[in-house]
């Protein structure tokens, strides 16, 4: 029996040495990634009034935001089928309600957002992963209402700390309400007011609570509150028996010990993302990790041409870089042609005839010919003088008897004088 089994442990060995023999150099090295293409299913627009706002839905689910200005009210309101979002450098508001219910996970928000209005993205429970711009000031009343909550989700977040962006001033009213999947909240050191019940807790109350700026107005507060001491917030702490307070500055120094770490940066095909990682002794301190940039994922917006040229165009649905991979010819499809020159009694015309591409191809139309002389000579057609008339019976003669026929009144012109 050992020997059986010996036996097949090396013919398994030989025919994974043959294998790799057989593999040619450089193939796994030199394997490249396929291309992750999406197609576009809905696109139009989405502005609020006096702005010009567009969306493109692929079909991965990702909508795409571009333009200038606010996003109107409503727009996506109960869309399940939007898993991710991607709003482009210009837009500068969220629209009241313009998320509220969807089913997004990720969320990615430029620089030049400085407010997410009311009930923005209220119960849209399976956000996972969310990049505030640095421009953000405003954050409305119910923006994010039940979103971070367990009755809404259903898997828990993946990073469970809200690091809100230094820019933000305003912390509406409830507008994260019932966050019971995060652990940990930032408010940076430009925070002015935290309005009442902003993060008030549902089933846990919060590990931590850090607010940079120690004369912040907070109307809410929860579990520990870390900051300044001496300012307002201390004192709003002091005031609740369910507050506890720490000094940012008097914890002592120690080697840091991180968590494990939140995306405050979603990496995209340009550019690197950012994991800020907060120091579980002294929230206070923080360090970043650059997150690699990821591959592009296009759309093609061309079929394959007629004539073989490379116009199946690839459009990164968010850097717009292009690119044009070959592709084999279809063959031309013309259509039943259209005369584009009229032939006339001597010069023939054109028929011109179109590919589904665009191409054209043209043929001729032969000349018409003149049709019978009138009384005087000349074509009915086009005018053209083709006979002279004869002087005796002032009509134009043809051949055969009729020629003799203009003889005999050429003759009797000659001796009578003509008539006409």
């Amino acid at each position: 029996m050992r020997k059986t089994v010996k036996k097949m442990l090396i013919a398994v060995l030989c025919l994974l040495l043959l294998g790799a023999v057989m593999l040619p150099a450089g193939a796994v090295e030199n394997a490249q990634p396929e291309d992750v293409i999406v197609t576009a299913v809905e696109s139009g627009t989405c502005g609020a009034e006096g702005s010009d706002v567009n969306y493109t839905l692929y079909s991965d689910g990702t909508l795409v935001i571009s333009g200038r200005g606010e996003i109107a009210a409503n727009a996506f309101r109960d869309r399940k089928d939007i898993k991710k979002l991607f709003v482009k450098d210009g837009i500068t508001r969220i629209g009241d309600c313009a998320f509220e219910e969807t089913s997004v996970s990720t969320v990615v928000l430029p620089d030049s957002v400085t407010s997410i209005g009311t009930y923005g993205f209220c119960e849209s429970g399976r956000i996972r992963t969310i990049q505030f711009g640095n421009g953000l000031e405003t954050i409305e009343k119910w923006a994010f209402n039940w979103t971070f909550t367990g009755y809404a989700s259903e898997s828990p977040m993946a990073y469970p700390t809200l690091i809100l962006p230094d820019s933000v001033k305003v912390v509406g009213y409830q507008s994260f309400g019932y966050p019971d999947l995060l652990h940990t909240i930032v408010l940076g050191p430009n925070v002015e007011t935290v309005e009442e019940g902003a993060f008030s807790t549902g089933v846990h109350t919060l590990e931590k609570y850090v607010v940079l700026n120690g004369d912040a107005n907070l109307i809410w507060g929860d579990s520990t509150i870390y900051s300044y001491a001496g300012g307002s917030v201390e004192a709003f702490a002091n005031a609740h028996h369910y507050c506890s307070f720490v000094d940012l500055t008097t914890i002592e120094e120690t080697d840091h010990d991180w968590d494990d770490g939140t995306v405050t940066r979603v990496p995209t095909c340009t550019a690197p993302g950012e994991m800020t990682y907060l120091c579980k002794t002294n929230p206070s301190h923080r360090k970043t990790v650059s997150i690699p940039t990821v591959d592009h994922v296009w759309c093609e917006t061309v079929a394959a041409t007629c004539s073989g040229d490379a116009a199946t165009v690839r459009t990164c649905i968010f850097c717009g870089e292009e690119k044009r991979p070959p592709i084999p010819a279809n063959g031309h499809i013309w259509d039943a042609g259209v005369v584009t020159t009229a032939p006339t009694c001597t010069e023939d015309g054109v028929r011109t005839f179109t590919c589904l591409c665009g191409a054209t191809e043209t043929e001729p139309v032969a000349a018409l010919g003149h049709t019978a002389p009138d009384s005087h000579g000349d074509c009915t057609s086009c005018g053209e003088h083709l006979k002279d008339l004869c002087h005796w019976c002032g009509k134009a003669h043809g051949g055969g008897f009729d020629a003799f026929i203009a003889w005999l009144h050429s003759l009797l012109a000659k001796i009578f004088g003509a008539k006409y």
